[in-house]
C-alpha cells in the first residue's frame, strides 16, 4: 500500500469504501493470528511463550497511536469550524466598513461582497468543485481590492478607507486560511502507513492469543475488530475535507448571506 493511496483512500472515496477496507484489513490480519497459533501449537512448549505480554503491548501502542492521530485529526476540525466563524466576522465586518465608499462605488462592492459569500456557500456544498469556486472568489478578491485602491489614488486619504481596506485584507487571509487548512492540512500519510501497520501486527497478535488459548469465540473477535475499524474510520471522517458523515454545518454562512440580501446592519 503505497503513501500516495491511503491518502486517495482515506480523503477521496466514499466513507462506506473506508470503512470497508479497514473492516477487512482488520480481520485479515486477526484470521493471519488465527493461522500462526494453529502452527504453533504443533510446536513445544509454544503455550509457554509471552504471547500475552506481547499482545497486550502491542495494543496499549495501537491505542496510543490511535488517541494521538484522534487527537490531531479532531483539532483540525475543531479549526475548520473556528475559521468558518472567523470569515463569517470578517466579511460582516467589511460589507458594513463599505458605506465608507463613495454612492457607486459602495453598491458595486456590496454586490461584489453577497456574490463572496455566495461562491463561498457554493464550495461548501460541492466540495469536488472547490477549486473553481476558490478561483472565483480570489476574481473578486481582486475587484474589491482595485476598487479600494483607486478610491485612494482619487485622493481618498480617510480612516475610514483605511478601516475598509483592513476588513478586506481579513476577509482574504481567512479565505486562503480556510482553503489551506481544508485543503492542504491533513494527517500525515505516514501516520496513516503506521496506523495501519500497528493495527495489523496487533490483531494478528490478537488472532494468534486466541488460538493458543483454545477460544473459538468469533463474536469476542468481531466486537473488537469492529470497534478498532469504527474508531479509525471516524478518525478518517474527521480528517476529510471533501465531505462525507462529519460536515460543518454552514449555517453562519447561511445566515450571514440572508442579512446581506436584506441589508441587515449588524
Amino acid at each position: 500500500m503505497s503513501l500516495m493511496s491511503i491518502g486517495y483512500l482515506v480523503r477521496d472515496l466514499p466513507p462506506w469504501f473506508f470503512y470497508g477496507f479497514t473492516l477487512i484489513w482488520v480481520f485479515t490480519a486477526v484470521f493471519v493470528g488465527f493461522g500462526l497459533g494453529a502452527t504453533l501449537l504443533k510446536q513445544e512448549h509454544a503455550k509457554d511463550a509471552p504471547i500475552g505480554s506481547v499482545v497486550g503491548a502491542t495494543l496499549g501502542l495501537l491505542a496510543f497511536i490511535l488517541a494521538f492521530t484522534f487527537g490531531a485529526a479532531a483539532n483540525r476540525f475543531d479549526a475548520r469550524k473556528q475559521l468558518l466563524l472567523d470569515e463569517v466576522n470578517a466579511i460582516g465586518t467589511a460589507y458594513l466598513r463599505s458605506d465608507f465608499l463613495a454612492a457607486s462605488a459602495r453598491v458595486q462592492a456590496q454586490t461584489w461582497l453577497r456574490q463572496y459569500v455566495a461562491l463561498r456557500l457554493k464550495s461548501a456544498r460541492n466540495p469536488q468543485q472547490v477549486r473553481g469556486y476558490l478561483e472565483k472568489a480570489e476574481s473578486i478578491q481582486n475587484q474589491l481590492w482595485r476598487q479600494m485602491r483607486q478610491q485612494f489614488q482619487q485622493g481618498d486619504n480617510s480612516p475610514a478607507l483605511a478601516l475598509y481596506a483592513a476588513a478586506l485584507n481579513d476577509m482574504f487571509d481567512l479565505q486562503t486560511k480556510r482553503a489551506t487548512v481544508a485543503l492542504q492540512y491533513h494527517v500525515p500519510e505516514m501516520i496513516w502507513l503506521v496506523l495501519y501497520l500497528v493495527t495489523f501486527l496487533s490483531m494478528v497478535g490478537v488472532g494468534l492469543q486466541f488460538r493458543l488459548s483454545g477460544s473459538r469465540s468469533l463474536m469476542v473477535v468481531s466486537v473488537l475488530a469492529l470497534s478498532f475499524s469504527a474508531v479509525i474510520a471516524l478518525i478518517g471522517e474527521l480528517d476529510r475535507s471533501n465531505g462525507g458523515l462529519l460536515v460543518i454545518s454552514q449555517q453562519p454562512m447561511l445566515k450571514l448571506a440572508e442579512d446581506l440580501t436584506a441589508n441587515k446592519a449588524y
